[in-house]
């Protein structure tokens, strides 16, 4: 491994080895202190490749939290098929899972692959993870039922 590669490694790795969220109550869904999810973005916003803010007037409750939602029809489309809008790992970041961690999210890293939505911890570590995305995503599917234990 040459000193470039050591490098960019330790620089994507070191934020998240203070970052390991500890706002869940319950792992399988990452949550903030009120029991929003997904940092109170409009996860339906994202399948039409944009990010918006949700607003609290536009909630649905699932799995226990509170999901908010830039427009009624964004709320009505996740409150008919929530399985298909949730954020894969429960909106920890698809990297941090693979690595074996719990680790926040950043709304503005994230990416839709295949219909699913995946969110990363800071644009840096979604370069990173998109880099070499479906090894990723198939390490953080095997990390994923042990982490929620």
């Amino acid at each position: 491994m040459n000193m470039r590669r050591i490098c960019l490694t330790l620089l994507l790795a070191w934020p998240l080895a203070g970052a390991q969220a500890q706002i869940a109550n319950d792992k399988e869904l990452m949550v903030d202190a009120n029991g929003v999810a997904a940092n109170g973005y409009d996860v339906v916003a994202y399948f039409d490749n944009r990010v918006a803010r949700g607003i609290p007037t536009f909630l649905v409750e699932y799995k226990g939290a509170d999901w908010y939602f830039e427009t009624p029809a964004n709320a009505e489309a996740f409150r008919n098929d929530p399985a298909k809008y949730e954020p894969a790992y429960g909106g920890w970041c698809a990297y941090g899972v693979a690595q074996g961690y719990l680790v926040k999210t950043d709304p503005d890293a994230w990416s839709v692959v295949d219909g699913r939505l995946y969110l990363n911890y800071n644009e840096l570590v979604r370069i990173r993870w998109l880099g070499d995305r479906d090894r990723y995503i198939k390490v953080a599917e095997q990390y994923w039922p042990k982490l929620i234990d």
